[in-house]
């Protein structure tokens, strides 16, 4: 089946991520893209060869020959965007967060299921090849009850090259570090362990020149009844980046996008169970000291092949459309993501832990900054 596709944004998370993604997928094709910087869609369209820069969104939405839509535009756009689309029968990859509103988040994905078309929210880092390994490990229950969690991702606000400060312009983000950056992690824990129970949250600004949050940390306790942290910053020069497990029967230590000193590899596995018990994919990791020697228990560290998460999850959104299966990510991910950034929000201006589910009707309170 030939998707064709429309483009919504053309800054640097469709130049980096989507656009060559979608270049390597066949019977694709990128038909129309466009921008409030024409010059800039221009750009994007002559180096993914682009037929059309489009002068208004109307001009993708009322094209009958497009199938499917990129949302890469300021968070405050999403909403509009996927009705429209939705309406006109299009499928919808619209990037993380799936909106700044809770009533909205809900009205994108009743607006999809109505059309019958799918919503995949761009959560990347689930996609990532330890992840999945990962997630496969915890499904056979291999290090036990998981109790505890932590994990952290820091990125200096200026290290990315964003085409725009919207990210930093809270009506049109909905907030900085958490919605941008921790809702990752905050997508990715639920992925692993399940649904949130409750959370308190402290947010501040610390050094960025933006009066945003650039400085997160939530404490969450799960469903399941695991207790863990999420931490994410906008001023650490250096990247931060890595995830624990803690269960009953062992450990898990992964990193997604970088290694540093401290963790050497991208993931790596304790466990006391005797080889005959660890599944072929992990078992063949593990190096002895001397080849003649039995695995004793300890840590097996893995190092999967690198691909690219913007490629599998595209990948696999066409292969969804094209098989008329749902889509890995789905805007209920998307919602339960923004939930916790709204829960955040209610623990920093109250003070005080927060329950979910959050009720769809909750405004957006962004907290004041000095």
């Amino acid at each position: 089946m030939d998707l064709n596709f429309g483009v919504f944004g053309s800054g640097a998370v469709f130049n980096l991520c989507h656009g060559p993604a979608l270049s390597n997928i066949k019977n694709v094709k990128i038909k129309s893209i466009f921008d409030v910087d024409k010059s800039r869609a221009k750009e994007a369209a002559d180096k993914w060869k682009i037929d059309n820069v489009v002068s208004e969104h109307d001009d993708i939405i009322n094209d009958d020959e497009i199938d499917a839509v990129i949302i890469a535009t300021p968070n405050n756009l999403h909403h509009e965007l996927t009705i429209k689309s939705a309406n006109k029968k299009k499928h919808i990859f619209c990037e993380k967060p799936i909106s700044i509103n809770l009533q909205e988040a809900n009205e994108m994905i009743d607006a999809c299921n109505e059309n019958k078309v799918q919503l995949q929210i761009g959560f990347n880092q689930r996609f990532w090849s330890q992840v999945q390994i990962v997630k496969r490990l915890l499904d056979m229950n291999f290090i036990g009850k998981i109790h505890s969690f932590r994990t952290i991702y820091s990125e200096k606000y200026s290290v990315f090259p964003a085409a725009t400060p919207y990210r930093y312009i809270l009506d049109q983000s909905g907030g900085a570090t958490i919605i941008d950056l921790a809702i990752h992690r905050i997508d990715m824990i639920r992925y692993l362990l399940g649904e949130y129970k409750s959370l308190v949250a402290e947010l501040k600004h610390s050094e960025i020149p933006a009066k945003v949050d650039d400085n997160v940390h939530i404490l969450l306790n799960m469903e399941s009844g695991a207790v863990g942290t999420i931490a994410s910053d906008r001023y650490s020069p250096a990247i931060g980046d890595g995830t624990d497990l803690y269960g009953s029967e062992g450990a898990i230590h992964f990193n997604t996008e970088t290694i540093n000193p401290f963790h050497a590899v991208p993931l790596a596995v304790y466990t006391e169970k005797p080889l005959s018990e660890i599944p072929d994919f992990l078992k063949n990791n593990y190096y002895p000291d001397a080849w003649w020697k039995e695995f004793k228990g300890g840590w097996i560290t893995v190092k999967p092949e690198r691909t690219n998460p913007y490629q599998k999850e595209l990948q696999g959104f066409c292969d969804n459309i094209s098989s008329n299966k749902k889509v890995f990510v789905n805007g209920t991910d998307g919602l339960k993501a923004l939930e916790v950034v709204f829960a955040s929000y209610i623990s920093k201006n109250e003070r005080r832990w927060v329950d979910f589910p959050i009720p769809k009707n909750t405004p957006l309170n962004i907290p004041k900054y000095s």
